[in-house]
């Protein structure tokens, strides 16, 4: 009876440590798998990241931090094991020298042993340095180069600059990606990128330094890529030149806290932007303009919506002073909460050395009358399919162009190169 009793016991110890040994495995395998899991993740993200564009430049390798981030947690997410509850932790990133440093938790299952249980939580730590030698760069940037030109339609706008106008627009990596919808990245408003070329709708960028297609109509382009043989006097940019005139004033005045104020930041200088569909239609107008031996100038075209509202409570304190109610009619007018202007959608623009019925950017009753100069300048606007505006000789716009930013954006979130408001 005794030795069957000792018998029953050792079989019991040894399910016991087979079970232990079984658990044991378990934790250690799942374990070997995460590091290696993470290690050629680490790898691949820092490769995806590598800023191809800087490299060019400087002959130095760099990645993108944003870009590794966001590559590191998609290729992660497809590869973890979904019954597992993981936190990631990026305890460092180093754009150059490229380093990352990063942290894996696995939440482990509970175990229950006889009336106790037991759980854990395992970490892997990856500390890695990229060293790519040229030929592995020339290799991965002929394959974006590859990736991105494959399907050019059109290689007209190759060079030029273009940003997006509306939040999170989808970057494909792929022009075949553009009818699945499938993107692992968006734009974002007012980030530079440089076009390589089109395909009906879809425009190829190349974008914090790796190639994508981003669909064109939801873009600004740069004019003065794209009709550099206009004018541009970007008002706004220098100095602001809003003033105020009614019968009876020997001059114009000036807006208080708005005239001869700088509202634009150094990138219009180099950049101005305008909707594609709008650029493509003022472009039209240009050629007809040129071929009648007119010049024309633009004083400007996308406007900030802090901006407009900014120039708008100026006016506004000066209706108040004076009063111009009368004088001028509604403020609505001239300055609305809300301007085509804001969506890259209006210009400013007007005949190099000619006349017209007022000065650029004057609140007046006299903008709104016309001359053979302001006549001229609306056949030559109004004939690419551009809409003028009654109360400013001056001004043109595109409802359809607005329309489709709008539909994706308000004007209240393009506001990039905004100062002083």
């Amino acid at each position: 009876m005794k030795e069957a009793y000792w018998g029953y016991w050792l079989v019991v110890l040894g399910i016991f440590v087979v079970v232990i040994m079984l658990l044991i495995q378990n934790v250690t395998s799942n374990n070997s798998e995460d590091y290696h899991t993470v290690k050629q993740i680490s790898e691949a993200a820092m490769i995806d990241a590598v800023d191809y564009a800087y490299y060019r430049e400087y002959g130095e390798v760099k990645i993108n931090k944003e870009k590794f981030v966001e590559s590191f947690l998609r290729r992660f997410a497809e590869a973890a094991n979904l019954t597992t509850e993981y936190t990631v932790t990026f305890t460092g990133v180093y754009e150059a020298p490229p380093k990352v440093s990063v942290e894996i938790t696995s939440n482990t299952n509970t175990y229950v042993i006889s009336s106790d249980s037991e759980s854990f939580d395992i970490a892997n730590r990856i500390d890695a340095i990229l060293e790519l030698n040229n030929r592995d760069l020339g290799n991965n940037a002929q394959a974006m180069a590859v990736n991105c030109n494959s399907n050019l339609a059109d290689t007209s706008l190759q060079g030029m600059h273009g940003l997006s106008m509306i939040t999170n627009a989808p970057i494909y990596d792929a022009f075949e990606n553009t009818r699945t919808g499938v993107s692992t990245r968006s734009a974002e408003i007012g980030k530079v990128f440089t076009i390589n070329g089109s395909n009906g709708d879809y425009w190829s960028i190349e974008y914090n330094g790796s190639c994508g297609w981003i669909e064109s109509k939801y873009m600004a382009i740069n004019l003065k890529d794209y009709i550099p043989n206009m004018e541009y006097n970007i008002t706004n940019l220098s100095g602001n030149t809003d003033r105020v005139y009614y019968d009876g004033l020997a001059a114009p005045l000036d807006v208080p806290g708005a005239t001869g104020v700088k509202f634009y930041s150094s990138e219009y200088s180099s950049f101005v932007p305008a909707v594609y569909s709008f650029a493509q239609k003022l472009k039209n107008a240009n050629t007809s303009a040129r071929n009648a031996g007119d010049t024309l100038v633009v004083y400007d075209v996308y406007r900030p919506n802090s901006v407009s509202l900014f120039e708008r409570d100026r006016i506004q304190e000066m209706y108040n002073s004076y009063p111009l109610q009368d004088r001028l009619g509604s403020i609505g007018n001239y300055y609305a909460s809300e301007s085509s202007h804001n969506y890259g959608c209006a210009i400013d623009i007007a005949i190099k050395n000619q006349t017209g019925p007022s000065p650029i950017n004057e609140m007046s009753l006299r903008a709104g009358n016309s001359n053979a100069v302001s006549n001229r300048l609306k056949g030559y606007m109004s004939s690419a399919g551009l809409s003028p505006y009654d109360g400013e000789w001056y001004h043109f716009s595109d409802s359809s162009c607005r329309n489709t930013i709008k539909s994706k954006t308000n004007a209240s979130q393009i506001n990039f190169w905004a100062i002083n408001v």
